[in-house]
């Protein structure tokens, strides 16, 4: 009789999801190059690639038009209907294309001049429950006294009268369902700076899940700076997900004496926490960099990715993470990175590679 009331216990506490493994990495760990991992728990994602990786630099359109220092970002308001946004004009402030002291070497970045940013990525079809946006940013100056700054806003319709997420340097602001009872009643408002550290390179992530707690009638939104979480509040689980409404630095007309320069790149778009990464660290919440990775195959057991070293350089140590659909991460698989003369090769678990 008690292993029968045990095993009532085990189904109803439903199945124990696997933390991922990595068990072994084929392939050469180099700027550009393809690594395959192998192990378990990995999970699904489908599809395997992000739904935008945009570094500038390997953006088709931008690559046709052999865009230089200073010039104006193309759009598809401008019929540029290739180009990965519709516009890139805020209060004729048009962003721009800068190679100015790159985050790693060949990079470049969006550059507002005072106020400017990336407008309307249409989720299209896809109408996310999940979104996860990661990106980088520097600014020239403190973004404090700038109360009306906006660095990112997602919507989750046409007009943002409902369902509107809005990230600022002092704050983040989410439409809320406070009583559950399916119609929203009021902002939720999370206050914590994050008003840039000067002339630093600092990453930057928002996830939605709309459907965090969507039995009672509300999902979750964080903000994270350099992977440490700074705002966590609720919003509404209601539709999904329209579009990625501004993301760069939306300001009022303010003095230009404190308009700083604003550059943001690498910015990865995707629809789950499932990823890949390289960090710093052993373990993520140690982390002070990582760089994600660029997945084109993903199987329970076997994950291909295009690397993307960015910061990192020859022959440091860097450590390899699978994160699945739920956020589990694997234990950091250590590798040293190779340069031009020698490639470097994955290690094993925690034991530098030899």
């Amino acid at each position: 009789m008690p292993s029968i009331r045990l095993l009532i216990i085990l189904l109803l506490a439903g199945p124990c999801l696997a933390q991922p493994t990595i068990t072994m990495v084929d392939g050469n760990l180099h700027p550009d190059c393809i690594l395959v991992i192998h192990g378990s728990g990995f999970g699904d994602k489908d599809p395997a690639a992000p739904l935008l990786v945009d570094r500038l630099t390997d953006v088709p359109a931008y690559l046709d038009r052999v865009l230089t220092e200073g010039d104006t970002i193309p759009s598809q308001a401008d019929g540029c209907l290739d180009c990965p946004w519709w516009s890139t004009t805020y209060q004729d402030m048009a962003v721009q294309y800068s190679t100015d002291d790159p985050r790693y070497p060949g990079g470049a970045a969006y550059r507002a001049n005072g106020r400017g940013s990336l407008a309307l990525m249409d989720l299209g079809s896809s109408q996310p429950e999940r979104l996860v946006i990661n990106w980088w940013a520097r600014t020239s100056q403190e973004l404090e006294p700038l109360a009306g700054a906006k660095l990112i806003r997602v919507w989750a319709n046409d007009d943002s009268a409902d369902g509107a997420v809005t990230w600022s340097p002092t704050y983040l602001r989410s439409t809320t369902d406070q009583d559950h009872d399916g119609l929203p009643e009021s902002a939720s408002m999370s206050y914590a700076s994050w008003t840039g550290q000067p002339d630093t390179w600092v990453n930057l992530e928002l996830r939605i899940d709309s459907r965090h707690q969507v039995d009672l009638g509300y999902g979750q939104v964080e903000a994270r700076v350099n992977g440490a979480v700074i705002h966590q509040a609720e919003c509404w689980a209601r539709e999904p997900l329209n579009s990625v409404r501004a993301l760069g630095l939306n300001l009022p007309d303010s003095d230009p004496a404190m308009a700083p320069v604003f550059d943001w790149t690498d910015i990865y778009i995707d629809t789950t926490l499932a990823r890949v990464l390289i960090s710093d660290a052993p373990t993520l919440d140690s982390a002070t960099r990582i760089e994600l990775q660029i997945p084109d195959e993903w199987q329970s057991d076997r994950i291909r990715i295009a690397t993307r070293l960015g910061s990192f350089e020859a022959w440091e140590e860097v450590y390899l993470f699978v994160v699945d659909a739920e956020g589990q991460a694997s234990s950091g698989w250590l590798a040293a990175i190779g340069d031009d003369d020698s490639p470097g090769v994955p290690g094993v678990p925690s034991v530098w590679f030899e």
